[in-house]
């Protein structure tokens, strides 16, 4: 059987899958959907006419009468012939209407703002993690510890009034050259290794840890720290109280409770808030984000996407043929990548320039400067704590001296 000549398209204005542009020239379709529903119809030679939901809903949920809202519904009852919608391929839809062949794998994650700057001075510690840091001070005390034992301890000696006198170490000794050649060479080392690392952390702006994965946001979510940011028609948190993961059931729970709805265009220069998490497919957040916010590389779900076709439609199969032959070809990546490419020109045009080499600055260095004056500090006050306690000494050598005289 021949593809039919007119085929009626349902679709949603929703970048960056589909718009529809009016000028002069006429209509113009663009978005990754738009480009695949032109590719297919050059191919199948089909012309097609473009339907949008008339009562006002996106994708389409289930009523309580068993009717579809939306996408969905139109598609159900037959005023549609397929959607391009980049519709996820579910089981409580197939009920009423068909897909086709999977084109695309999507997964669902979340995003927050970029944390902010860490404390300057943190960025003494960076260089090394804490199981380091730990490791070096164990590694000092032991060696001195060593070297008491080893030198002083053994050569120390009872004086004539029977008090206990260190003698000198001999320097000469092998295993006295041994043990503090190899403290010199790996000291130096060390210090090597940390000034190094120590510059490469100066160079970048260090950010505090934010919320990284789901465990993390589901905690954050109980404890009321954080609320989701999700996209108007997404029901994702239905499938999510039904997971078998705790984790998982919780940020579904919490988003059923207390979400808000947005779209992901909205907040393409501008922050989400403080404390707030955005819910979508990936793919949305690279094209509109880019660097400018966190994207988790957890996954909430993952899903096939497919187009939406209406039962007894008469050729699937053939749809279906052409579709895998795209797909194969790679040519809807293409199509990502190309919208992908233009939304990161318009970042790039607004966004302020940011050089990749820059010289260090009093700020950067501010850290070490403060550690250095602590330092400073620290050494005065133990200064007038020995002066103070000299002077105790000798005050109280002197009362006992004046009493054994008289």
């Amino acid at each position: 059987m021949d593809f039919p000549k007119n085929v009626s398209v349902a679709a949603l204005m929703k970048l960056p899958f589909f718009w529809l542009n009016h000028s002069d020239k006429g209509e113009e379709i663009t978005g990754t959907e738009g480009h695949l529903l032109q590719l297919l119809a050059e191919k199948l030679g089909f012309k097609f006419s473009i339907h949008f939901p008339s009562d006002g809903a996106l994708w389409g949920i289930k009523k309580d009468d068993g009717n579809w809202t939306g996408i969905t519904g139109m598609i159900a009852r037959k005023e549609a012939d397929m959607a391009f919608v980049f519709s996820s391929i579910r089981y409580a839809p197939s009920e009423v209407v068909d897909f086709s062949a999977s084109y695309y794998a999507s997964d669902k994650t979340f995003a927050t703002d970029l944390p902010g700057p860490a404390p300057r001075y943190t960025i003494l510690v960076f260089p090394f993690k804490f199981e380091v840091w730990i490791t070096i001070f164990c590694t000092m005390i032991f060696f001195h510890f060593v070297q008491y034992i080893m030198f002083y301890k053994k050569n120390s000696k009872a004086d004539s009034s029977g008090s206990k006198k260190l003698a000198t170490r001999s320097v000469d000794s092998l295993k006295y050259r041994i043990l503090d050649g190899s403290w010199i060479a790996s000291n130096a080392f060390l210090k090597f290794i940390y000034t190094s690392v120590l510059l490469s952390f100066l160079t970048v702006e260090l950010r505090m840890k934010g919320i990284r994965n789901t465990v993390e946001l589901a905690e954050a979510m109980s404890s009321g720290n954080y609320i989701c940011l999700m996209e108007v028609g997404n029901v994702m948190w239905k499938y999510l109280v039904e997971s078998n993961f705790p984790h998982y059931r919780v940020i579904g729970e919490e988003i059923h409770k207390n979400s808000r709805t947005y779209f992901v265009p909205d907040y393409q220069y501008k922050p989400f808030g403080h404390s707030i998490a955005a819910v979508a497919p990936r793919v949305l957040f690279k094209l509109f984000y880019g660097s400018t916010k966190f994207i988790s590389e957890d996954s909430l779900e993952v899903v096939s996407t497919g187009i939406m076709i209406r039962k007894g439609f008469c050729c699937s199969n053939r749809l279906n043929t052409v579709l895998l032959r795209i797909t194969s070809a790679g040519l809807y990546q293409k199509f990502v990548q190309d919208v992908g490419s233009q939304q990161e020109i318009k970042l790039l045009s607004v966004l302020p320039y940011d050089e990749s080499v820059k010289s260090l600055t009093l700020e950067a260095l501010s850290g070490i400067f403060i550690l250095l004056l602590a330092g400073y500090v620290a050494s005065f006050l133990i200064l007038l704590l020995e002066i103070m306690q000299n002077n105790f000494s000798k005050k109280k050598y002197n009362k006992i001296s004046s009493l054994l005289k008289a």
